[in-house]
């Protein structure tokens, strides 16, 4: 069969490539929707870090400054304070999303610190992601004077 003339044309100009551009035009958006998942993914991952870093240095403070007192009437007005304080430090992240819970006994003070993150992904995939939540508690023993 003989080459049409506009083959012949189009093999002119642009050599035998000529009738196969665009063709890495699929190639080329799957490979930036990979990188653009890898992207997301990292700074979700960063995300979980700092914050999960955040709130337990918090934690820890709020928790060793409770368990300094040794009346148990002095430390159930310190945990409102530390509990203050401890949102305070987290700021808006704190007063919206993090839920603390207290409990003490004779020998020792604990936090329970739930966080929820925002994510970067759609809310139907990031509810199955695993680093988009802290639960953390913290217990510290009080020390008894002898």
């Amino acid at each position: 069969m003989p080459a049409r003339p506009s083959d012949q044309c189009a093999d002119a100009r642009f050599g035998a490539a000529g009738r196969e551009r665009a063709a890495g035009l699929f190639a080329l958006s799957f490979g930036f929707v990979v990188f653009l998942s890898l992207l997301l993914f990292s700074v979700q991952v960063i995300y979980h870090l700092h914050a999960t870093s955040l709130v337990s240095g918090a934690s820890i403070d709020a928790v060793r400054s409770v368990a300094g007192y040794d009346e148990v009437d002095d430390r159930s007005a310190a945990q409102f304070r530390a509990e203050a304080t401890l949102r305070d430090r987290l700021g808006a992240y704190g007063r919206e999303r993090v839920s603390i819970s207290w409990s003490e006994d004779i020998d020792s003070v604990a936090v329970r610190v739930q966080a929820t993150h925002p994510s970067v992904f759609p809310a139907w995939f990031s509810e199955r992601l695993p680093f988009t939540t802290i639960d953390r508690t913290f217990e510290v023993r009080v020390e008894a004077v002898q």
